[in-house]
């Protein structure tokens, strides 16, 4: 049930929008009732089901950072069940009235539809990115300002004043009725749009009339300011998320954008996100454009997304929210994030810090990785699972990585020596009887074996090592090893039978091919983290879903 605090100012003369403080919360206890699904209408780009239990308790109060975007609105602090990939804390709810689906949004970027408990028809976003990416000041974030702007004039089928058509025909480029009508939403979200020079310099037009930009214009304001991201699409690590800025072209030799559009949360029959823009008419229509045209730019207006500064205690803050812990003496961490729990796509970064107590560096530019065709599961390591939790569990085949964090474990290859000569990482030279036991029903489940000729062998499957040119041992489902190197007293906990087996990170088949469970990348990078890696620094991995680091 939604609760209300108590009211700390006076009422509210506005309609809408209506904000709310939610708190976030994943209580899966057995006996809550069956979540609700979404009904087929909402689906989202992302795939996800994700929907409300009724029951919940009431959460805390606003924040302080929240309460000033709020006090002239009413002010609720009820529960409500998210996915695991949304378990961030405190949100701010807004809603608007007329619409039928909640939106669930990270770091102010809306992501997909869910149903609360009320059916309350509300927009999710984390209170701290609420200052650097709200420029109208009314407590929306800017990217949930023009995608609800977008919206709302599709849903309405506005039709562009007369004066707007004339002023969007003499424009260089852009489809007539684009430029305009995404203008008019910009402004709307509180965004400052440059006045179209071509425009105001035709006969007959005003100076102080808000004539639109070009596109060019336009798209060259928006990067100065909010930078840009990359532009494929189908590219599963960086998704085009509802309310991003697509300009685009008819063809890839086109070096101007003809066509612009905001990213809908619903997605076309080919599973690319469809677009909203205007047409020549003016009217405002959904189109799946994403499938034909040739994507110029993209950009985002979420500052804290796209054009951050370096962000020292961002890697920090991270590992906070996931309830990571990091062994005090590592001083080496591999972190590998995917934007969902289900997504296969994603970067690797790198960082060091000098010290248990000092600030995490990060080291060179992200690495494009590839991790299981289902995702991320709850694996077994450092955390001994209690990090990601909500994530589903790893298991034996469900070609799911493990996450949480791990141990590294050693290099191996095909070749006589260390193809990371002179990196100090420890090195392995395989041979075909090398064999990396997946049989859960062995007493040598994920362990290395070595094939003896005349010796029955002890399991019935098992990886032969030298199908991988490189490898790196991850320690998922492995005994815990004591301070002196040797098995630990829980090493006959260890392994789980059917909990994961055989996890490396390895070169990849291709950039677009997910793995079975492994984490893989390009054979020169892996090569170079090799070699950068230090036993000294006792190194970890850190695999989480969550694309919630602001980027470098």
């Amino acid at each position: 049930m939604l609760r209300r605090c108590p009211d700390r100012s006076r009422a509210s003369t506005r309609v809408a929008p209506l904000l709310l403080l939610f708190t976030l919360g994943c209580d899966r206890s057995p006996q809550r009732a069956p979540a609700e699904p979404l009904s087929a209408g909402s689906d989202d780009v992302s795939g996800r089901d994700v929907s409300g239990r009724p029951g919940a308790p009431p959460a805390e109060r606003a924040p302080q950072d929240a309460s000033a975007a709020a006090q002239d609105r009413d002010v609720a602090a009820p529960n409500v069940e998210c996915p695991p990939w949304t378990e961030l804390g405190p949100y701010l709810a807004v809603r608007f009235e007329g619409q039928a689906r909640t939106w669930l949004a990270v770091d102010g970027v809306p992501i997909c539809t869910a149903r609360t408990p009320e059916d309350a028809n509300v927009v999710l976003f984390p209170s701290a990115a609420l200052a650097a990416n709200d420029q109208d000041g009314d407590g929306i974030p800017d990217a949930i300002d023009v995608l609800h702007g977008a919206e709302r004039e599709a849903q309405q089928g506005h039709r562009a004043a007369p004066e707007d058509r004339a002023n969007d025909s003499r424009h260089s480029h852009g489809t007539p009725g684009d430029i305009t009508w995404l203008t008019r939403v910009l402004r709307g979200a509180g965004l400052e749009v440059p006045r179209g020079e071509d425009s105001r310099r035709a006969q007959g037009t005003s100076p102080q009339q808000a004539a639109p930009p070009t596109s060019g214009e336009l798209l060259s304001q928006l990067e100065e300011r909010f930078g840009s991201l990359p532009t494929d699409p189908r590219d599963t690590a960086h998704p085009f998320l509802p309310g991003d800025l697509v300009f685009s072209s008819a063809s890839k030799d086109d070096t101007a954008p003809r066509f612009v559009g905001v990213v809908s949360n619903r997605a076309g029959e080919h599973g690319l996100p469809l677009l909203l823009r205007g047409d020549a008419d003016g009217a405002v229509r959904e189109t799946d454009a994403l499938r034909t045209e040739h994507v110029l730019r993209r950009v985002r207006v979420a500052r804290e997304l796209t054009n951050a500064p370096p962000d020292h205690a961002g890697l920090a803050g991270l590992l906070a929210r996931r309830r990571v812990e990091v062994p005090p003496e590592a001083r080496q961490l591999l972190l590998v994030t995917v934007p969902l729990w289900n997504s296969s796509g994603g970067e690797l970064r790198r960082f060091r810090r000098s010290g248990p107590s000092e600030r995490w560096d990060e080291v060179g530019a992200p690495l494009p990785v590839r991790i299981g065709g289902a995702g991320l599961g709850r694996g077994l390591g450092l955390h001994d699972g209690d990090a990601c939790s909500g994530a589903p569990e790893k298991r034996e085949g469900d070609k799911r990585a493990p996450a949480g964090v791990f141990g590294l474990g050693t290099a191996f290859g095909r070749a006589r020596q260390a193809p990371y000569a002179p990196g100090p990482w420890p090195y392995r030279a395989t041979n075909a009887a090398d064999r990396f036991v997946d049989d859960p029903r062995s007493i040598h489940y994920n362990t290395w074996q070595v094939e003896m000729p005349g010796k029955p062998r002890a399991w019935s499957s098992a990886e032969h090592l030298t199908v991988y040119s490189l490898g790196l041992v991850v320690e998922h489902n492995m005994p815990a090893p004591s301070p002196d190197g040797s098995a630990a007293d829980t090493a006959p906990t260890r392994p789980v039978p059917g909990a994961g087996s055989a996890i490396f990170v390895h070169p990849w088949k291709a950039p677009q091919v997910p793995t079975v469970g492994c984490t893989a990348l390009d054979e020169r990078e892996l090569t170079e983290l090799l070699r950068w890696l230090d036993p000294a620094a006792q190194p970890v991995l850190v695999q989480v879903a969550g694309a919630f680091l602001a980027p470098r």
